[in-house]
């Protein structure tokens, strides 16, 4: 890439969204291994904990929904919540899923994934970016509205930057979805609707860029 005419090597920056953010972070430790040198980050509604971590929390979530909804009885409940615990031991000691996962589980822990789930998984989010330089610049997001990843769970991630001694903007939106949509519904219901894009994070990206490319315009 720093070949490719028009790209200056000393300018380069990812951004990565959701788990992208994750391997944003990969390249820009070197921890997934040689790559250019990575100058900014921009971290969208990141994977903020361990990758099994937030499923493990999202499937709870899901489990104890449908229980309060009488969906699902109490013995139900337990067994997804006994699967996903044995499913998630034997994804970090062995790589592999268990046989036979309960119905709906199995699409959320598939075991055409296994093999990426264990990858990911082996990554703190934060202690990759407590690798950063200091002073490195990064832009992180987190949303009121966001129904994948908290600001809770974000702060973990901050965290991490903050015994880096990054340069970090952290902006907390509102009204936000996951996909960086305004839409406070709080489902992802409208993910793939013609909604107008974050103009609170399109401000907070013009001031983390201009500094660095006052001849860019976003």
């Amino acid at each position: 890439m720093p070949a490719q005419r028009g790209v200056d090597s000393g300018r380069l920056a990812v951004i990565g969204h959701s788990e992208g953010a994750l391997f944003a972070l990969l390249l820009a430790t070197g921890a997934a291994g040689p790559a250019p040198r990575i100058h900014a980050l921009g971290l969208f509604e990141p994977l903020p904990i361990r990758y099994l971590d937030i499923i493990s929390i999202q499937v709870k979530a899901q489990v104890s929904a449908a229980l309060r909804a009488g969906q699902i009885s109490s013995s139900e409940a337990a067994k997804i919540q006994s699967s996903l615990a044995s499913a998630i031991h034997s994804l970090r000691t062995a790589g592999k899923l268990p046989p036979n996962l309960p119905d709906g589980l199995n699409v959320v822990l598939n075991r055409s994934d296994a093999l990426f789930l264990a990858q990911a998984d082996r990554y703190d989010p934060a202690k990759l970016a407590a690798r950063l330089g200091r002073h490195f610049p990064v832009l992180v997001s987190c949303s009121n509205a966001d129904i994948h990843v908290t600001c809770g769970e974000v702060d973990h991630l901050l965290a991490g930057l903050t015994k880096a001694h990054t340069n970090t903007d952290s902006v907390r939106l509102k009204g936000v979805d996951h996909v960086l949509k305004q839409d406070p519904s709080r489902t992802a219901d409208h993910y793939g609707a013609p909604l107008p894009f974050s103009s609170q994070l399109q401000n907070a990206l013009r001031k983390f860029v201009y500094p660095r490319r006052p001849d860019l315009r976003i």
